[in-house]
């Protein structure tokens, strides 16, 4: 166990950790339920994954929408690479962004539940259905993640190979 808690990097439990948990402590509070478990280990991982789903939609939706309401003006990946090799602050700062990015996309799924709530929404759709829903739209989250994280990969092969040329 303490060999796979070594290789958690500081990314992983800003990024995923932290916000599966706070998702577990406030949605508690929001359904009125305890969601957190007494056993570690699988507090662990549901916190994590939670923490993965919440980073994936942050990535891939939430950042879309922030970059075009705020008209950020976002640099191209193989710049962020040959920065990154001059400022070693820039990861951390980037760490620190896609943490922000997190937790702005927690706080708008927590909202989202707490309409649901409000509104009954278990007493309209079948929990078997919102469940196939969930799986559904998960299942299209981490597919279109993969092919977003191919592209990274495929830039820093690029990269490093004109480096090497």
């Amino acid at each position: 166990m303490d060999k796979v808690i070594e290789k958690i990097s500081n990314y992983q439990i800003f990024n995923n950790l932290v916000p599966g948990y706070l998702f577990l402590i406030i949605s508690s509070k929001i359904v009125e339920k305890n969601l957190i478990v007494d056993n570690f280990i699988y507090l662990l991982f549901e916190a994590y994954f939670i923490g993965i789903v919440i980073s994936r939609l942050s990535s891939l939706i939430i950042e879309k929408i922030i970059v075009k309401i705020w008209r950020l003006k976002k640099e191209p990946y193989f710049n962020y690479i040959e920065a990154n090799k001059q400022d070693n602050k820039l990861e951390v700062l980037t760490q620190d962004c896609n943490m922000y990015r997190s937790l702005c996309t927690l706080m708008l799924i927590e909202l989202i539940l707490k309409i649901m709530i409000m509104l009954k929404i278990e007493n309209f759709i079948d929990k078997d259905i919102i469940i196939l829903i969930c799986f559904v739209a998960l299942a299209i989250l981490f597919a279109f993640s993969f092919v977003k994280q191919n592209k990274f990969i495929s830039l820093r092969v690029k990269e490093i190979s004109k480096e090497e040329k």
